[in-house]
């Protein structure tokens, strides 16, 4: 998603949305959330104080590759993402991430990251992740509404960008 998409989402956001003031995030979740707004890359791994891996491009293929290639660094490690719905939770819950922090996340994606011990932050909470025309419920979202284990969701996922033609 584009900067100025994204933008429009928050704006197009229903004013019963939980907006918090200010996240309380460590130096390099922070420098993590400034590479994300500055469009260098969509999701970001923080390990220990340090960066430690990142991903860039659209909708949850960066942190699917985040997931593939950099499996042993998420484990216990702070994800920080743009956009996190149910799809980009079950992702995070299935690499062994501690933390994750979002510009937006839905609601359905917090509940289930910290019924999973998962800590959650997030500048915006909405009722829904939408597709790229905001005309209904995202496809990645709707691949894993039904979904609990973390594993079946990632292979629902893989299966729903292959039906689509994205991998």
């Amino acid at each position: 998603m584009k900067i100025g998409t994204f933008v429009l989402a928050l704006l197009t956001v229903p004013a019963a949305v939980a907006v918090e003031p200010a996240l309380s995030v460590t130096p390099e979740i922070e420098a993590a959330m400034v590479q994300i707004r500055a469009g260098e890359a969509s999701c970001v791994l923080v390990r220990e104080g340090a960066i430690v891996a990142e991903a860039l491009g659209s909708g949850v293929l960066p942190l699917l590759t985040l997931l593939d290639e950099n499996s042993s660094e998420m484990e216990g490690a702070d994800l920080v993402d743009k956009i996190v719905g149910r799809a980009a939770a079950m992702m995070a819950i299935e690499g062994g991430v501690r933390s994750v922090t979002a510009m937006v996340m839905s609601e359905d994606a917090r509940d289930l990251l910290q019924a999973h011990g998962i800590v959650v932050n997030a500048r915006c909470y909405v009722p829904q992740i939408l597709d790229r025309n905001f005309a209904g419920r995202c496809p990645m979202e709707q691949a894993v509404m039904e979904i609990e284990d973390s594993a079946e969701g990632v292979s629902a996922l893989r299966t729903r960008l292959q039906q689509m033609g994205i991998i």
